[in-house]
């Protein structure tokens, strides 16, 4: 299901067209996210200086605009990509390929 199940934090934050702040690995599904759709930062886990420079940086002008952008484009992706119909459609989709495989084993 990757790219249709996510944390459900995720959706929450999406829908209230909130930016994300991801702890983890640039590898996991929702860095590639955050990167496309560009509704977040994402910062290695364990890294502290860099989460105390990003959130030094969020409370200067220019951070709360750089924020303001994030928040837009978390709005956006949850009308465009993250849509109920879309992911329902996503979730049916590959619940009937994973039947089809499955018969062929």
């Amino acid at each position: 299901m990757i790219g249709s199940v996510h944390p459900s934090k995720f959706y929450t934050a999406i829908g209230a067209g909130k930016p994300l702040l991801l702890l983890g690995s640039g590898q996991s599904p929702l860095a590639s996210i955050l990167a496309e759709v560009g509704c977040g930062w994402r910062i290695d886990h364990g890294d502290v200086e860099a989460m105390v420079a990003r959130l030094r940086h969020l409370v200067t002008v220019e951070g709360q605009r750089e924020l303001r952008d994030k928040e837009a484009a978390s709005v956006r992706a949850c009308v465009t990509r993250f849509a109920t119909s879309d992911l329902r459609e996503s979730w049916a989709s590959q619940g009937d390929q994973a039947l089809r495989e499955g018969r062929r084993a």
